[in-house]
């Protein structure tokens, strides 16, 4: 089987049927644009607030991708993944470990791949979304910081001096449970090995004496429904974030 054989879009009424499940959050995640988006680049009055609009309109641009995204990795999930558990020990011939036991149809890898490539999408284009907020934020407080190395935390500093109350929202997210489990799940997906594939299950531990000791056990796997768990909740979490800072940059 050919993995383009599942490569499809959801019809019109599939696809309105999948963003209905996060309609309230992603109502919420859009950003007023200005009507009115002629600028005289000879006056210098005028180029911040083009600068914040131009940003504004980017971040929209970036929700409208990501409610697309969601739409497709919702769309291969809902169609049923087997994937808990995604391991059996021993396997029933004989193998000390057996995954995806429940994968009876190659039907399922291939949804499992679609999936996955989706949702690693998904948790790139969340993060570029993040970031625009903090873009907004310096354009909005002229704080004319460059982007770079350490952006974001010399935004939160500026930011602090100016509006304390959502620096302190904004700094306190790094404690927010479902966004350090995004965090994560978004590192190993960019730095590390895909959570939403079965690692090696090889460990290595350096011993204080120096000595290194190798394991070998079951791989590490993230589920699909953890994902999606964590991808709603995520969804949730946006919608709240733009909610606290629409009313700061008008």
């Amino acid at each position: 089987m050919n993995i383009a054989d599942f490569a499809k879009y959801p019809t019109p009424e599939e696809w309105d049927s999948i963003i209905e499940k996060k309609r309230e959050s992603w109502n919420k995640i859009k950003l007023n644009e200005k009507k009115q988006k002629k600028y005289n680049i000879l006056d210098l009055s005028q180029i911040d607030q083009m600068e914040l609009d131009f940003w504004i309109n980017e971040f929209n641009d970036r929700a409208f991708a990501l409610a697309n995204n969601y739409v497709m990795l919702r769309s291969y999930y809902d169609q049923g993944i087997p994937d808990d558990p995604y391991y059996e020990s021993p396997g029933p011939k004989g193998e000390s470990v057996r995954y995806f036991p429940l994968f009876t149809d190659e039907k399922h890898y291939v949804l499992h791949f679609w999936f996955g490539f989706y949702t690693e999408s998904f948790y790139t284009r969340y993060s570029a979304i993040i970031d625009t907020v903090y873009h907004i934020i310096n354009a909005k407080y002229k704080f004319g910081i460059s982007p770079g190395t350490g952006f974001i935390k010399k935004v939160l500093n500026k930011l602090k001096t100016v509006d304390e109350e959502l620096y302190v929202y904004l700094n306190d997210l790094q404690n927010n449970q479902v966004f350090k489990k995004f965090k994560k799940l978004r590192n190993d997906i960019a730095h590390n090995f895909s959570p939403s594939q079965v690692s090696s299950g090889i460990k290595r531990e350096q011993k204080e004496d120096g000595s290194l000791v190798i394991s070998l056990g079951i791989g590490d796997y993230t589920t699909t429904k953890e994902f999606v768990d964590n991808i709603d909740e995520s969804i949730d979490l946006l919608a709240d974030i733009v909610e606290k800072i629409r009313t700061k940059i008008v």
